[in-house]
C-alpha cells in the first residue's frame, strides 16, 4: 500500500487504534447493561428500603409528616409515585 502524503505517516496507525478503541468502548457498554442493569420496577421496590433505613424522609406516613413540618415550621412535600 503506497502512503497518502496528505495524511501523514501515521494515519494507518490511528485509525487502527481508532477503531479498536471504539469496539472496545462499545463491548464493555452493552455488557454492563446487560448483567449490571437493574429493571425501572426494581429500582423503585428497592427504592422505599433505602429510603426507611435513612432514617432523613418520611416514606408512606402522611400523619406523621404533617406532624412533623407543624413542629418544625417547614413545608412539606408529598410526592405520589406508582408502577405503570
Amino acid at each position: 500500500m503506497i502512503a497518502n502524503p496528505e495524511r501523514g505517516p501515521y494515519s494507518r496507525f490511528i485509525m487502527k487504534n481508532l477503531v479498536f478503541i471504539s469496539s472496545v468502548m462499545f463491548l464493555v457498554s452493552a455488557t454492563s447493561s446487560l448483567f449490571g442493569a437493574e429493571s425501572r420496577k426494581d429500582k423503585v421496590l428497592n427504592d422505599r428500603q433505602e429510603l426507611v433505613e435513612d432514617g432523613y424522609w418520611i416514606y408512606n406516613d402522611l400523619d406523621k409528616g404533617l406532624e412533623l413540618a407543624q413542629q418544625t415550621g417547614k413545608p412539606l412535600m408529598v410526592v405520589f409515585r406508582c408502577l405503570p
